[in-house]
């Protein structure tokens, strides 16, 4: 895999010009994203896009009700209360609503992906709060444009391996072989076919001897079932995100061509 082929899907993933990456001296595969300004902030895309899903989820009635409070009109006629009142009520009828009939629904899921609880969603559209991205779920649920009213701001994206399916499972256990001190001891154990008596002597050992338990637990599992199953195990348990990305743990890929590359975020 060519160098200029991983900075293209390294820009393709971050949607970043290539030419404000470049290879970087901190290790083989690694590449450092320049500082630049961008805007701050999901796109209005990003607010249409859980809309329209989030409708699906809602009956006439309730799209109605929702739309009716958001324009400022009154709502539940017969109940005498005020706005927050009002907005409580309606907020939890409809969230009653989504929880006993829609969390199965492939729309329900996708919205909860994006904003974390579905709920969310519903309480933007009721809050009275004047933010630019309640603005923006408001005027996307009311069907007006979307204007892009974004902050530029300075982002630096710092450091990224790109590496093929085969050079990232041989970083991966690059790194499990040199931080085994490190490891769970309940984990080394169980990899060991060791009893449970011996976990708090392997936690002792580590934390008295640190990077120095190394080669003696290395000797340990080699004497069991070998590096290769403790690494293939290791990362079936945590992945190879976990071991290779040091800023969130994630492994995200991305197929340039006919091959998958796999990017980890490395500062």
């Amino acid at each position: 895999m060519e160098t200029e082929d991983r900075i293209k899907t390294l820009a393709e993933f971050l949607d970043v010009d290539p030419e404000d990456i470049e290879e970087s001296g901190y290790s083989d595969n690694t590449f450092t994203v320049n500082p630049r300004m961008a805007k701050e902030g999901a796109p209005p895309e990003h607010y249409k896009t859980i809309i329209e899903k989030f409708k699906i989820l809602l009956t006439p009635l309730k799209i109605q009700q929702i739309t009716d409070f958001i324009n400022g009109k009154r709502i539940f006629p017969k109940m005498r209360s005020n706005r927050k009142e009002r907005r409580d009520r309606l907020y939890y009828s409809i969230n009653q609503y989504l929880k006993r009939y829609k969390q199965d629904k492939p729309e329900y899921i996708e919205v909860k992906e994006a904003c974390l609880y579905v709920q969310n969603v519903l309480y933007h559209l009721l809050s009275n709060e004047d933010k630019d991205y309640i603005r923006m779920y408001k005027d996307a649920f009311l069907d007006k444009p979307l204007t892009d009213n974004r902050k530029l701001v300075e982002r630096d994206d710092g450091g990224y391996m790109v590496l093929t399916d085969e050079e990232a499972d041989e970083k991966a256990k690059e790194y499990i072989k040199t931080s085994l001190w490190a490891f769970n001891a309940d984990f080394i154990c169980r990899m060991c076919g060791l009893p449970y008596a011996a976990e708090e002597m392997i936690r002792s050992f580590q934390g008295t001897e640190c990077e120095g338990a190394n080669d003696t637990i290395l000797a340990l599992i080699e004497n069991a079932d070998g590096i290769d199953f403790f690494v293939e195990q290791a990362i079936n348990a945590d992945g190879r995100g976990h071991f290779l990305n040091t800023y969130d743990g994630e492994e995200h890929e991305i197929k340039h061509g006919n091959e998958w590359l796999y990017i980890y975020k490395v500062n």
